[in-house]
Parts: structure tokens; sequence; C-alpha cells
């Protein structure tokens, strides 16, 4: 057996054991899939309408499923009886009316859900405004308010295409994902926390098995120790206070000193396409926070500079920061960018100060009836001046100007059961021809009575230099509470038209998913999606298992 073959074994093995003593640490639980709804989206937090939130506590992770992947999307901040609130775990695209669930220690049957009623959602409004800001909710808590536990889950899936195109082969690709996390070890203040994810083609297993590490994407795996005032965290972590940085592997460090909280990086940065160690890669700098009050409510405000190397080589150096908070009672405004301070020319480095990116958001509830949200995102390519070598040329003189994208949401929530969104946007660089445009409206009706399903019906057009299209689509969903069944299944209809109508193309997407409990936590996955366009048709069909602890 090659060495190579022996690390992934090792992996495979230490996985396992992981696994097992963390469970020891804590009794045996039987846990239960607990399903709500998103009822409103702001920059800051994301608001979900279950039947009861029983189980449900400050710091719990909700999940949303796709293509039978569970991936972490809500922090839950705020909870009242029957609904929960929280700022969203990386960048998720999340929608009104969209299916969450978490993982709760299972007292009872679960029944079925039932849409919020407006005054629970007012009195999370009036938490999120009288509290601290999501960003420094870590910040202000004690490591040993967090409950031991320990809670993961691991998925397996197959996904296979088909197709009657001439000449096309079907195929097929495995999926797993891992996921553990271990809060207060031991009753320690140390935790540990992981998510991977590995995906090959079925024809890659020998070159997966001689190479293990190459389709593995670890996206956490951190070691941390916490008090009031002072954090700690070893290995591949996303830090709150900088999250648009993205994972950073080795030390981070940070303390709290009144209102301001000073934090250090030392490691190296994962590799830029697959996500792998590379030590080579260094990445060293600090940051400073301050929270305080601004207007009606509270800021904060987050100044970083980085470092980043290839080698003994400068890569890159940058500044970025972060700004929350809400001024005036209902608004909510969060912004971010980067700026470099170096670059190479002709060979020689220089200092410089070139905005790279720029985001801006700002959302305004002024009631639980209706919520309008507007952002804009201004992007250019990240410069690595020694990690892209030769390609830097193509990038700097045509491949890098600013993307700039503005767009719109509005919420409406007319009646208890009933949500209308509707939204926009505007994005447009130099060169273009003419800017990309589009509009996007949605009706959802929940809880409808006698069946107790929940529709939907979307509708959207896209305006480009190339492109008309527009998509219609049917959404139905179901919950059954034996063995917490979820059924959703979907039409929708596509009408593309190209180079100004000289190419059409009009598909069909019919789909259907199903999830149910198999025995004790242990859950069983299906999804399809049919594409047929004239004599054509495309299929793809996904089977899954995931167990939950």
């Amino acid at each position: 057996m090659n060495r190579k073959a022996s690390n992934m074994i090792a992996f495979i093995f230490l996985s396992l054991v992981a696994t097992l003593c963390t469970k020891a640490a804590v009794r045996k639980r039987e846990l239960e899939k607990k399903s709500g709804s998103i009822i409103y989206i702001t920059p800051l937090n994301i608001y979900v309408s279950f039947n009861d939130t029983k189980g449900i506590k400050a710091g719990d992770t909700l999940f949303i499923e796709r293509l039978g992947i569970a991936t972490p999307a809500i922090t839950v901040k705020y909870e009242s009886s029957s609904s929960v609130a929280g700022p969203v775990i990386g960048k998720p695209s999340l929608r009104v009316g969209e299916r969450v669930f978490a993982m709760v220690i299972q007292t009872a049957r679960p029944s079925r859900q039932t849409p919020v009623a407006g005054h629970e959602v007012d009195t999370l409004l009036a938490k999120e405004s009288t509290q601290s800001t999501p960003i420094t909710v870590t910040t202000t808590t004690d490591s040993t308010t967090v409950i031991p536990g320990v809670y993961g889950a691991f998925t397996a899936n197959s996904l296979s295409n088909f197709s009657n195109y001439p000449g096309a082969s079907g195929i097929e690709r495995w999926n797993y994902n891992f996921s553990l996390n271990a809060d207060r070890i031991y009753g320690s203040r140390f935790s540990f926390s992981n998510y991977m994810y590995l995906s090959y083609l079925g024809t890659q297993w020998k070159q997966v098995m001689a190479s293990p590490f190459t389709q593995l994407r670890v996206y956490n795996m951190a070691l941390s120790f916490k008090t009031r005032d002072v954090k700690l965290w070893a290995g591949r972590y996303v830090n709150n206070d900088i999250s648009g940085v993205g994972p950073i592997d080795g030390l981070q460090a940070e303390e709290r000193f009144g209102n301001l909280t000073a934090g250090e990086i030392a490691g190296s940065r994962p590799g830029f396409y697959s996500l792998g160690y590379r030590p080579n890669l260094i990445q060293f700098g600090g940051f400073i926070s301050d929270s305080d009050t601004m207007g009606a409510g509270l800021m904060r405000n987050t100044l970083c500079v980085l470092q980043e190397n290839d080698g003994s080589n400068t890569d890159r150096r940058f500044i970025y920061f972060q700004h929350t908070s809400n001024p005036i009672t209902n608004v909510d405004i969060y912004a971010s960018g980067e700026i470099d301070i170096f670059k190479l020319h002709d060979g020689r480095p220089m200092n410089d100060f070139s905005l790279t990116n720029l985001y801006f958001s700002a959302a305004y509830f002024p009631l639980n009836l209706i919520s309008l949200n507007l952002s804009y995102d201004a992007q250019r390519n990240v410069i690595y001046y020694q990690s892209f070598g030769p390609t830097i040329d193509s990038l700097l003189e045509s491949e890098n100007q600013l993307r700039n994208d503005l767009r719109f949401e509005t919420d409406l929530r007319p009646f208890t059961n009933t949500f209308i969104a509707f939204g926009g946007g505007y994005s447009f660089q130099q060169g273009d021809i003419s800017p990309t445009r589009d509009a996007n409206i949605s009706l959802t009706e929940s809880g409808i009575p006698l069946l107790e399903i929940s529709t939907t019906l979307s509708y959207s057009r896209i305006i480009s230099d190339y492109l008309d299209g527009t998509v219609f689509g049917v959404t139905v969903s179901k919950y059954i509470p034996i063995n917490s069944t979820d059924i959703t299944v979907e039409y929708s209809k596509l009408n593309y038209a190209f180079d100004n109508g000289a190419l059409t193309m009009i598909q069909t997407q019919p789909s259907a998913q199903i999830t149910t409990r198999l025995i004790g936590n242990i859950f069983l996955n299906l999804y399809y999606q049919g594409t047929y366009s004239g004599p054509n048709s495309y299929g793809m069909f996904m089977g899954g298992v995931t167990e939950r602890f």
C-alpha cells in the first residue's frame, strides 16, 4: 500500500475515532429535525418561523438542505416562543419562504408547522434594536454560558446524470460531507469545530486513493479556547470580525478591552482553487474592532491589515474594513471592503492604494408587514503577484475592470399566511455593450386550509447584451409529522433568447424532493430533476443518507 493511500485510510480512521470519542463525552441523545420557514431577511439577521422553538436556543445552528447536502446557514441569536432570528453563516443564497431546520433533543412527537404571529416578529425586531449587534455577540459572552455538548452529521450521497442527447454518457458523482462540533469539551473552555466535503466522479476513485487530499475540501477545522475577554483559535477558522477575508490556517488570538477588541493572525491561507493546506502562502496581520453607540442604536467597526506571501516574496498586502450599525430605529446598515496597498510595477515593489472590492447594504423594516433592502457590490479580481505568475498581465490589462452590481428587494406580508417578495438588479462593467438587468417576483401562501401545504409562484426575467430570458416556477411543499417527512414538488419553465433572438431555448424543469427519517437519527433524502427541451431530455437523480448526532 502506497503512502498516499495510507494517509487516506488514516484520515478516515481518525475522523471515526474523533466521532466516537466526542460522542462518549456526553450522554446519548435522540434528535428531532424541526423545520421552519424564513419570513424576513435583513443585512444583519434572518427571521425564521417555527411551530414552536422548544429545544432551540441562542448559539444553535439552523441548516438548509439542497441536493441532499445539509449546510449551516443561520446562527440563532434571538428566540421567542415560535420564531428565532440570527446572522447568516457564510454567503448562502437565502430567500423568504425557504425551509430551514434545526436538530434538537427529541422531547415529543413533532407537530405540524404553522406561521408565526406578527407580534412575535415585533418582539425579535425589538430585541435586535436594543441588544448588541450580531457581530459582537460572541465578544460579550462568557464561554461558561455555552452548554457543553457534541453534535454533527455525516452525509453520503450519489448523484447521477443521464440524457438522450446523441453521444451523451451518464455521469455519476459521489459526495460525502462531515461536520463535528464539540462545545466546552468535558466542561472545559476548549471547543472544536470541523466541516469538510469530499466529491469525486465515479471514474476517479483510483486517483482519489492515490491522492486523497486533492478532492477534499476542508472549510473549517479549529480548536478554540475562550474566556470572557480572551479567545484563541488553532487550525482553519473564519473570524466573524473579518469574515470577508475567508478561512485562515494557523493561530488567531483576540482580547477585549472594554469596547475595543484587538486581534492577531499568524499562519497561511488555503490554496486558491483547492482549499488545500499551503504553508508557503504565509499570512499574518492584525485587526482592531470598536463597539459604540450611533444615533438610536449601536455600531461596530473593524479595521484589519494583512500581509500575504508566497514563500519569502510579497504576494498581496491589503486593508480590510467592516461596519455594522442600526443608527435609526428599524434601519440596519452593513458595509465592508478591501483596499490593496501593494503592487508590482515592471517587477519592482511599490506602495499602492487601490479599491479591490466594496459592499454596502441597508435594510428598513418599519412594520412586521414590510421590509426594504438595498445593496451595492463593486469588485475587481484579487491579484496575487507571485501565485498568479504569467497570468498577471492579462488580469491587469483586460480582465480587472470594476464590476458594479446594484440590487433591491422588498418583502410584504399583507396577510398572516401570505408573503410577497419582489426585487431586481442592475449590473455593469466597463467594456460591456449594455448593462445586465434582472427582476423577480414571488407569491407564497403558507398553511393552505384543508391541504396544509405551502405554495409559491415565482417569475423572473434577465436581460443582458447577449441574453433575454424568463423563468416561471411553481413550488408546493408539505410537512408530514410521521417520520419528520418533508415533500417538495417544483415545476419551472425557462424561455431564453440569445443574440437578439437569433437562437432561442425553451426548457421545462420538473423536480421533486423527499426527506424522511429512516430510523433514529438517520435520514433518507431523494431528489430528481428533469430538463426537457424539444425532443431532448436531461435528468438528474440523487439519493443519500444522513446521520446526525
